[in-house]
């Protein structure tokens, strides 16, 4: 059986090939405006590729909340033209094949529980970086598809003052696009990853910017930590390569609570904590097993598991 696989960010869509159980032919394009632009240039990945393989269907990773059901992708993202109108009828008669669709931050739990960094845990919890920031949530071992349905009023809250945490500064997408405007650049013109390097060089836009996010990655895990308490947060997306990355948040998580003791008092007071020392408010920090190819992965796992005589 060879899946077309599909994973789409808010600024590339990565594809590939699931063949003999494993990825090939990797590679992607820069995410379109437009949903009829987005088929068009799937249609043309699958034809460039149909030459060799012979696909059964396509297995996709999708920012928003996948209702798969109604085919819908609700919400909101980076890729306004994924919501609003349901989606995957459309796309299915477009490639000629069927589809499968689910969260890309659900997706990369799902390939990390049954192969990578979770395997063996219950309730670890992952956070993916990239053009937004995707939360997916294990508990007894599985993710939670649906969350909306499964957790209880607390972390509905909770869930919906993270939302409030999820500003640009959290996102080494637009990282790159701030130090660009700072220095009188145009926005594309340095990417995120390039700040890393500007940083070692001691530029100070790149060094103050890249402290920004950071502190405000650091905010968003203290507070899931606090939230939910899990085995430990598993980080994923492109960034994750970088060798600088998580040590950079665990830092920042230090100066968190050791020195904005008010906002450590809050937590504890708002999610009935006992204790009150600083290195319970800091969580374990995992870097995901599969990096970029975890979306995809998933995203395989949960065609197989909708289509299970295609196994």
């Amino acid at each position: 059986m060879a899946l077309l696989v599909v994973d789409i960010g808010g600024s590339a869509v990565k594809y590939a090939v699931w063949d003999q159980n494993e990825l090939k032919e990797k590679d992607e394009f820069p995410t379109p405006l437009t949903r009829g632009s987005f088929f068009d240039l799937l249609n043309e990945a699958k034809d460039k590729l149909a030459n060799t393989y012979s696909f059964d269907g396509v297995a996709i990773s999708t920012p928003g909340d996948v209702d798969e059901e109604a085919g819908l992708i609700r919400g909101t993202s980076a890729v306004p033209f994924l919501h609003l109108i349901p989606i995957k009828e459309s796309l299915s008669e477009a490639l000629g094949l069927p589809v499968s669709m689910e969260n890309d931050a659900n997706c990369a739990a799902i390939a990390e529980m049954k192969e990578g960094i979770g395997k063996g845990y219950t309730h670890p919890l992952f956070v993916i970086i990239g053009t937004g920031v995707g939360i997916a949530i294990v508990e007894n071992g599985e993710v939670l598809r649906k969350q909306e349905l499964k957790l209880d009023e607390l972390d509905k809250t909770i869930a919906q003052q993270l939302a409030a945490l999820k500003t640009p500064k959290a996102s080494p997408v637009s990282l790159g696009k701030r130090v660009a405007l700072k220095k009188f650049q145009m926005p594309s013109s340095i990417e995120g990853k390039e700040v890393f390097d500007l940083a070692k060089e001691g530029d100070e836009v790149a060094v103050n910017e890249l402290q920004a996010m950071y502190d405000s990655l650091a905010q968003i895990m203290v507070t899931l930590n606090s939230a939910f308490e899990p085995e430990f947060i598993g980080i994923g997306g492109g960034v994750s390569n970088n060798d600088e990355f998580v040590p950079g948040i665990e830092k920042a998580m230090e100066k968190l609570v050791s020195e904005d003791t008010e906002l450590l008092g809050w937590f504890q007071r708002l999610f009935k904590k006992e204790s009150s020392q600083v290195g319970a408010a800091i969580p374990t920090l995992k870097v995901c097993e599969f990096k970029n190819d975890a979306n995809l992965l998933g995203a395989v796992i949960h065609y197989q598991e909708m289509n299970p005589a295609e196994k």
